[in-house]
């Protein structure tokens, strides 16, 4: 699975992508101190279980996309190994623990500081 298989992620994730934008959009998750903002329960406006759910989600879409880019070979190296993978509750709490601790990185992307989180707490 290289170009056509990647193409194709690339393409579902954009139909997903597309189908969520409303929900995105209520969240505004453009950053870590956002994604933080929503992945804490009764933190910073993360009061309802939507937002939570937004979280899990988030997750659970990262984890699929660096699979897809692992297999197709388009990240060599891993950035967090845990095996067998934790639940998404854990993967949530770890992150939030992390972006905790580590404010001065909350002015980064989501996803940069969500893999910095996954890599510090289950490093290769």
């Amino acid at each position: 699975m290289k170009l056509p298989g990647l193409m194709l992620a690339t393409a579902m994730l954009a139909l997903c992508a597309d189908a969520a934008t409303a929900r995105a959009e209520t969240f505004k998750v453009r950053t870590t101190g956002d994604l933080l903002a929503v992945c804490a329960p009764g933190k910073a406006g993360a009061a309802s279980a939507g937002a939570v759910q937004f979280c899990d989600g988030f997750i659970v879409g990262t984890g699929q996309l660096y699979k897809a880019l692992r297999q197709a070979g388009a990240i060599d190296k891993e950035w967090a190994c845990a095996e067998p993978a934790p639940a998404v509750t854990r993967i949530r709490e770890a992150f939030v623990s992390w972006a905790r601790a580590h404010p001065e990185r909350h002015g980064e992307t989501a996803v940069d500081g969500f893999w910095r989180a996954a890599a510090a707490t289950w490093p290769c």
